[in-house]
């Protein structure tokens, strides 16, 4: 399930980069296709993480660190939901791409540093 997990996350950070690209480039027909297969990739991704959290091992503390990663996981989906939306309506993005760095980080730092 881990494979899964992984391969979906960067299958989701590729659709993202498409779809920031076709954005700016105004494509929006194609914009429209890759944020709807983006959205059915967040449902993968949060329910891979969401089995990967339950399975991990719920002895005495070890259940924090993989809640506070998939919140920071959490973070990330909704965040390139908001850039992809509010470039879509002409709006400032900066916040979500602070979300989106913190929440990247914080993803990559618990999960290959804390959780390995």
């Amino acid at each position: 399930m881990v494979y899964v997990h992984v391969a979906s996350w960067t299958i989701l950070l590729i659709f993202f980069f498409f779809g920031f690209v076709l954005n700016t480039l105004d494509v929006v027909q194609g914009n429209k296709i890759i944020h709807l297969i983006a959205r059915v990739f967040y449902i993968v991704v949060f329910l891979t993480g969401l089995h990967l959290v339950t399975n991990y091992g719920m002895n005495e503390h070890e259940w924090v660190w993989p809640i506070i990663k998939m919140c920071f996981g959490l973070f990330v989906i909704l965040s390139i939901e908001g850039i992809l939306v509010r470039l879509k309506k002409q709006k400032k993005t900066g916040v979500y791409w602070v979300l989106f760095a913190v929440g990247l980080i914080g993803t990559f730092g618990i999960g290959y540093g804390i959780l390995t």
